[in-house]
C-alpha cells in the first residue's frame, strides 16, 4: 500500500473514532456570504436586468473545490436623502448553479507604509456555471472564503467590477445552548448522534441522585451558531457559549462563562464524576447546533458532559431558533415559540 492510502486510511479511522464520516467532515465547511446592495447596478450577460446585490452559498466537495448557487438580485433601487435603499419592484432573483475551483495563489504587502505591513496570501479562485457567462472569480485573504471579493470580468482587459461578499453577523449565541452534529447523546441502550434524535426519541436523563430515568424528546431546534471547547481533565466538549453545563457546587454554569480550577460533572462508567476544567477557548467554527428539549431544567448526557435542558427564549426576530423541527405538545405545557 502507498504512503498516500496509508493516510487516507488513517483519516478515515480517525474519524471514525469520532462518529464521523469523510462526508460529514466536507459537509460542515459550508459558507453563505452576501453583499451589499449597491447602484448603480452592474449588467452582465447572465441577467437582463442590473444586478445590486450577489449572494453565494457553496460548500467544500473536495480539495479546493467547491458548489453551490450564485444569486442574482435585479432592481434598479431607489435610494433617498439619507442613503437608505427601496428595493420597489424588484425582479425574482435569478439562482445559478455553480462551481469553484482553485486557480491560483500569491502574496501581497499590506498596508504599504502603513503600522506595521505585512504580508498576506490571497487565493483565486474560478466561478463556473451552466448558466454563469462573465468570468467570475472569488479573491480571498488567506484563503479564507468568510470574506472575499468577488472580481467581475467582462470582455475588457481589465475587470468589469469588484465586490465584497462577507458572512452576514454572527447570530447572537444559543440560548440556552446547543450542540454540533455529531455529539454524543446517551440514549436507552447507548449512544446516538444529536442531530439523528427526533421528537418523541428517549433520552437518558440524570437526576440530583445520580439516578437515570429515560425522558421523550418533546421538541428539536436547530440554528447555524459560534463553537466553544470546553478541555477538562477527563474529557473535552464542543459546544456554545451559553449551554449550560453542571458545575459540582454552583449548580450550572454557561460553558463560555466556566474557568480553569471550575469542578464540573461528567458521565464516566455510567455513573457521575467531578472533573477539573483547565480551558475554555473559542474556536473559528460556525455550524449547525441542535437543541433537544425534554423538559425545563432536565439533566442529560452530551459528549460526556451533563448537560442542562432548557427550551429556547424565542421573540419575533430572533435569529437564533431559525429552524423549528417539530413539538409534542405536553399536558399543562404551552409552545410558545414560532411555528414555521
Amino acid at each position: 500500500m502507498s504512503s498516500r492510502k496509508y493516510v487516507v486510511v488513517a483519516v478515515l479511522a480517525l474519524l471514525g473514532l469520532f462518529g464521523l464520516t469523510a462526508a460529514d467532515s466536507l459537509a460542515a465547511e459550508t459558507y453563505e456570504l452576501a453583499s451589499d446592495v449597491f447602484t448603480p447596478g452592474i449588467r452582465i450577460s447572465s441577467a437582463p436586468q442590473p444586478i445590486c446585490k450577489f449572494q453565494l452559498a457553496v460548500r467544500k466537495v473536495g480539495d479546493d473545490r467547491y458548489s453551490g448557487t450564485l444569486t442574482l438580485t435585479q432592481a434598479a433601487p431607489a435610494i433617498d436623502d439619507f442613503g437608505n435603499v427601496n428595493m420597489g419592484n424588484a425582479a425574482p432573483p435569478l439562482k445559478l448553479d455553480c462551481t469553484m475551483g482553485f486557480v491560483k495563489k500569491q502574496s501581497f504587502t499590506m498596508n504599504p507604509g502603513g503600522p506595521p505591513p505585512e504580508t498576506q496570501e490571497w487565493m483565486l479562485y474560478r466561478l463556473t456555471g451552466p448558466k454563469i457567462s462573465n468570468p467570475l472569480y472569488i479573491s480571498a485573504p488567506d484563503g479564507s472564503l468568510r470574506s472575499c471579493r468577488l472580481v467581475i470580468w467582462s470582455d475588457k482587459p481589465a475587470p468589469l467590477a469588484v465586490v465584497w461578499l462577507r458572512e452576514p453577523p454572527l447570530p447572537l449565541p444559543c440560548h440556552p445552548g446547543c450542540f454540533p452534529a455529531g455529539t454524543m447523546v446517551v440514549v436507552p441502550g447507548g449512544e446516538k448522534r444529536v442531530d439523528a434524535i427526533q421528537v418523541g426519541d428517549p433520552v437518558m436523563t440524570v437526576g440530583a441522585d445520580g439516578n437515570v430515568t429515560p425522558q421523550k424528546v418533546a421538541d428539536v431546534f436547530v440554528t447555524r451558531n459560534r463553537l466553544v471547547e470546553v478541555i477538562a481533565d477527563a474529557g473535552k466538549l464542543t459546544t456554545t457559549e451559553t449551554q449550560p453545563l453542571c458545575h459540582v457546587t454552583q449548580g450550572f454554569r454557561a460553558a463560555g462563562e466556566l474557568q480553569a480550577g471550575d469542578r464540573i460533572w461528567l458521565w464516566r462508567d455510567e455513573k457521575k464524576s467531578e472533573s477539573v476544567v483547565r480551558e475554555v477557548k473559542p474556536t473559528d467554527r460556525i455550524e449547525p447546533v441542535f437543541n433537544l428539549v425534554v423538559d425545563e431544567g432536565v439533566v442529560f448526557i452530551a459528549g460526556g458532559f451533563l448537560a442542562r435542558c432548557k427550551p429556547p427564549a424565542i421573540v419575533e426576530g430572533d435569529p437564533v431558533a431559525s429552524k423549528h423541527v417539530g413539538a409534542v405538545a405536553k399536558p399543562g405545557h404551552a409552545h410558545h415559540h414560532k411555528q414555521p
